[in-house]
């Protein structure tokens, strides 16, 4: 072989090896780009939950767990602010979250239809 083919040769493998440096590089920076999106994505998540576990009141968290006694017809009943009939519990646990009977000063909310309800035990 000449001096000229040796270089063409040597030219052709540094090309290659460019190459296929180059692929195992572009995996590699693409699997480190999955790993950023997914930890990024965590902590996303994280904060989201942190901050809405902040922003909830005590009336959040007792509204909730009252709409999740509720039944499917008295959830689309809420839904559509329509008037619906609930259990004794379930008044009780709304009178604990009326916003009449904590800016009272006796707690209690007589002037409400369901603390009335609630009086007579039904």
């Amino acid at each position: 072989m000449e001096l000229k083919d040796w270089y063409e040769l040597a030219k052709a493998l540094v090309t290659i090896g460019t190459l296929i440096f180059t692929a195992i590089q572009a995996l590699l920076l693409r699997k480190q780009m999955k790993k950023e999106h997914e930890k990024r994505r965590r902590e996303n998540t994280v904060d989201v939950m942190y901050n809405w576990c902040n922003s909830l009141e005590k009336n959040t968290s007792l509204a909730v767990d009252v709409a999740q006694q509720l039944s499917s017809p008295q959830c689309q009943s809420l839904y559509n602010k329509n008037s619906f009939e609930v259990t004794y519990d379930i008044k009780n646990d709304i009178c604990r979250f009326c916003g009449f009977a904590q800016n009272s000063k006796d707690q209690s909310c007589h002037n409400c239809e369901l603390a009335k309800s609630n009086e007579n035990g039904q």
